[in-house]
């Protein structure tokens, strides 16, 4: 079931959205326990991860420099706890700079945009020809017959450049391709 996830910080979304890029990955699960001990110590981790091949990972999201001594008991306690009952447990401390500015822009190309079909089709001929007049370009776009006189302004041609992004959704991966882990 496809719905949003109510996440408590950035860190818990970058999380998310790292997690959700891995093609292994079935399920995310926000709060999904409280963790208690006998001696009074309560823990809700931020996330709970299931793998197609059934393997389940609870996580908490807290950068490194936030990690003090009541998180470190707390972390400590919820991984014998994962642990006792056969799950994993991990502290998520954030991607570097570059890593997440790639994977905030990589997300974006998640589902393929809405368009006009004038609009594919005319990229499709664009990318096709690698080339195209202005006039050609409106006419196709526009759906304008050849038999009409069209007033273009004198623009040189258009090449065709490659957009970062544009054709993802259309390419499935290889089945040789593998999903970068961190």
């Amino acid at each position: 079931m496809k719905r949003v996830l109510p996440l408590e910080s950035g860190l818990e979304f970058e999380l998310v959205l790292w997690l959700d890029r891995r093609s292994d990955v079935e399920c995310l699960v926000p709060q999904p326990c409280r963790i208690a001990s006998s001696e009074g110590v309560r823990h809700v981790p931020d996330l709970l991860e299931r793998r197609l091949d059934g393997t389940v990972t609870v996580w908490d999201a807290r950068p490194t420099e936030r990690q003090d001594a009541e998180f470190l008991s707390q972390a400590a306690l919820s991984e014998k706890a994962c642990n006792a009952v056969g799950l994993a447990y991990r502290v998520f401390d954030g991607l570097t700079r570059v890593e997440s500015q790639n994977l905030r822009w990589v997300s974006g190309y998640r589902r393929a945009p809405s368009i006009r079909s004038g609009v594919r089709n005319c990229m499709a001929l664009v990318r096709k020809d690698g080339w195209m007049s202005t006039t050609g370009i409106a006419r196709q776009c526009l759906g304008i017959p050849s038999a009409v006189p069209i007033a273009v302004p004198a623009f040189p041609t258009l090449a065709a450049l490659p957009i970062p992004g544009a054709d993802c959704w259309n390419r499935p991966p290889a089945p040789n391709q593998a999903v970068a882990d961190n």
